[in-house]
């Protein structure tokens, strides 16, 4: 009996098969909530941020299903505000700004976890603007005499930029804040969301480093007790991948080219696919 693509490509991508102790599950309380908070999000998250979104432009730029995560404890914090060290070509920072920026409905304030409307600003930060960056993000630095969210884009050295950023919207009435790091790297990155974190006046509620999947186990785990931080969340967790990496195929929001791939090329398409999305490291 011959098989669709699609029936193929769906049988394929259930990599986690392949583990030793097969499909990956929350187990944990905390997972459990985790995982709950993220699907309470999923459905304003696709609405208002997918849909129209641009996929990135290079492959080093936050996956989708990491900054659902990052947009699923800004609303639990009750966010209004965001300062991010790393720009390249902008997609995560137009993502944080289609958050911000959306109008929510009545349907939207009672599923969401807050009803916050705040400052509604945004602060990023890299040591090079590329042009790419100012383009995708044109719509919305258009918006600012019209009472949208507030972009602000600018040159520097972050470590010094920011602490200065969270200052200045303190200043003009922010009342919870979330830091998006990628860039600097390393403990230079856990070292800035020391300082951070540790600000006067305790705005900043979390942050999100990209790219430390190295600190998570092993001997360089022990990094987050030398800056006093206590990491809660890793986007490497094979539940996560299980449940919500198809946000991330092809960097097309999860829709598939292997549906169209025809029947004998099926299989080694999602197979590459898989590989893309489940087992690189996807920056934790």
């Amino acid at each position: 009996v011959a098989r669709s693509a699609t029936e193929q490509w769906d049988r394929a991508r259930r990599w986690w098969q392949l583990l030793p102790g097969g499909e990956p599950r929350t187990t944990s309380v905390d997972q459990r909530l985790h995982e709950r908070l993220l699907l309470q999000v999923m459905t304003s998250f696709e609405d208002h941020i997918l849909t129209g979104l641009e996929s990135a432009l290079d492959t080093t730029s936050i996956r989708v299903s990491e900054a659902l995560a990052v947009i699923a404890f800004c609303e639990l914090f009750e966010v209004d505000a965001i300062l991010e060290s790393g720009v390249n070509m902008a997609f995560s920072t137009e993502i944080w700004t289609r958050w911000l920026d959306r109008r929510k409905t009545v349907s939207d304030i009672r599923g969401s976890v807050n009803g916050s409307n705040g400052l509604r600003q945004i602060v990023a930060v890299d040591k090079f603007l590329k042009p790419e960056a100012w383009d995708r993000l044109a719509p919305f630095l258009s918006k600012r005499s019209t009472g949208g969210v507030t972009v602000k884009l600018m040159e520097g050295d972050s470590r010094v930029a920011l602490p200065q950023a969270l200052s200045d919207i303190a200043a003009d009435g922010a009342q919870a804040v979330a830091v998006v790091i990628d860039g600097p790297k390393h403990e230079a990155a856990l070292e800035l969301a020391r300082d951070l974190l540790a600000a006067p006046g305790g705005l900043v509620r979390f942050a999100a480093i990209h790219d430390v999947r190295g600190f998570e186990r092993g001997p360089r785990a022990v990094a987050w007790r030398k800056y006093g931080l206590r990491p809660f969340f890793f986007t490497d967790a094979p539940w996560f991948l299980k449940r919500f990496a198809w946000l991330d195929r092809n960097g097309d929001h999860g829709r598939s080219r292997c549906t169209n791939a025809g029947l004998a090329g099926a299989l080694p398409c999602a197979v590459r696919e898989a590989e893309q999305t489940s087992f690189l490291p996807p920056g934790g």
